[in-house]
């Protein structure tokens, strides 16, 4: 199955100023998304430290450093496709390119991306999390508990393609490097009440960070 929606996507090679932030570099097309019959399966290797803390039963810590190493992640190609129109035959589809095209030295414009999941060379992941629960005991007026979640990412990087720079996404597209939970919550028979406290640390858009 596929389906088709329009979206704007950087057109390299009709890019006269070479600066992507430049309106004229972008053209809004037809992105035709469907499946990829060469897609190969995910592969991952995993490290985790993990260290549990429980001096009483009424405190509880715990925290996990861990180390996730992906390779062929799939991902839609998206831009990479148009970036790399030459390795995808027929993915790009443009139309006649106009005598101005033609005396500029460019081709015609893109009429429609047909996008598709990819195999991107490897994806490396590096983060902590860290958890904390306390629960002392009960009193007359009731039993007061206490609980914090972290979760600490380190290292978020890409590389798209085995010739391509490494890519640091960390801080970008939603990938944050701090998120962060906190609660409170009181009980005495059937009552039960909860105060929750959730952070989630900014991110950015732009050009990624090449290594």
């Amino acid at each position: 199955p596929a389906y088709s929606f329009s979206g704007f996507v950087s057109d390299p090679r009709r890019c006269a100023s070479g600066d992507s932030a430049d309106p004229a570099c972008y053209a809004d097309v037809v992105q035709t998304q469907r499946g990829n019959p060469a897609l190969r399966a995910e592969r991952s290797r995993q490290h985790s430290l993990g260290l549990v803390f429980e001096p009483s039963p009424d405190l509880f810590v715990a925290l996990d450093v861990w180390r996730v190493a992906h390779v062929d992640k799939i991902s839609f190609g998206g831009q990479f496709i148009v970036d790399n129109e030459s390795r995808f035959p027929g993915f790009v589809r443009r139309a006649a390119p106009t005598p101005a095209d033609i005396a500029a030295g460019w081709p015609g414009r893109i009429e429609e991306l047909i996008d598709t999941y990819i195999n991107v060379a490897s994806r490396e992941v590096r983060g902590a999390d860290l958890e904390l629960r306390l629960r002392p005991a009960g009193r007359p007026w009731g039993r007061v508990s206490f609980g914090a979640a972290l979760s600490y990412l380190d290292r978020f990087d890409e590389r798209l393609d085995p010739d391509t720079p490494e890519q640091a996404l960390l801080g970008r597209d939603g990938h944050t490097r701090l998120r962060a939970q906190l609660s409170a919550s009181w009980q005495r028979g059937a009552w039960h009440a909860g105060l929750g406290l959730h952070h989630i640390g900014g991110s950015g858009y732009g050009p990624p960070t090449l290594g």
